[in-house]
């Protein structure tokens, strides 16, 4: 006999999953309302055993199927929502101390997204605490780590460069990487 714990790992199934024993135990208790000889030799416990499963798996599909419907009609609020801290965060660039400021105006003059660095590297742990670089996971050297700034962030510096561009000397190399 299934314990109560089976009945809710079978409802942690997938929707698909549920859908093909839904379908399945339709079939099963269609048959055996039509009194097909298919299932004449079928224990006559099959069916009611069908039954069960047919509420269980039909009981996923209909809450998957809520679940998709809710999530669907949350979906603009939370659009919405995630902009507006997108743009509160995008709002705070200008508010940047200076020192934190040519960190990235050096990355979008030399157009890197990526800057690499000391892995504890001064200049960079306020932006990343902030949310403006976001330190990339991976096996690097300590010495030579790799931050890449957000799109969302890199995508408004490139859009303030675009409207008041300033010359870089080509020769300009990675400031935060030691050679040695």
């Amino acid at each position: 006999m299934p314990s109560l714990k089976d009945f809710v790992d079978a409802m942690n199934s997938t929707w698909p999953v549920a859908l093909t024993i839904f379908m399945a135990c339709a079939g099963i208790l269609i048959s055996d309302y039509e009194g097909l000889r298919y299932l004449a030799g079928l224990p006559p416990w099959i069916p009611s055993a069908a039954f069960i499963a047919a509420i269980f798996s039909g009981s996923v599909v209909v809450v998957r199927l809520l679940q998709a419907t809710i999530s669907a009609v949350k979906a603009p609020f939370r659009k919405r929502k995630r902009q507006a801290a997108l743009q509160s965060h995008l709002d705070k660039l200008d508010e940047l101390p200076p020192n934190e400021a040519a960190v990235l105006a050096w990355a979008v003059a030399s157009r890197n997204q990526v800057i690499v660095a000391n892995f504890n590297e001064s200049r960079l742990l306020p932006l990343v605490a902030k949310g403006y670089l976001d330190r990339l996971g991976g096996t690097h050297s300590i010495l030579e780590w790799p931050f890449r700034i957000p799109d969302h962030v890199w995508n408004e510096l490139m859009r303030q460069w675009k409207a008041e561009p300033f010359e870089v000397p080509q020769d300009m190399q990675n400031p935060f990487l030691s050679r040695w």
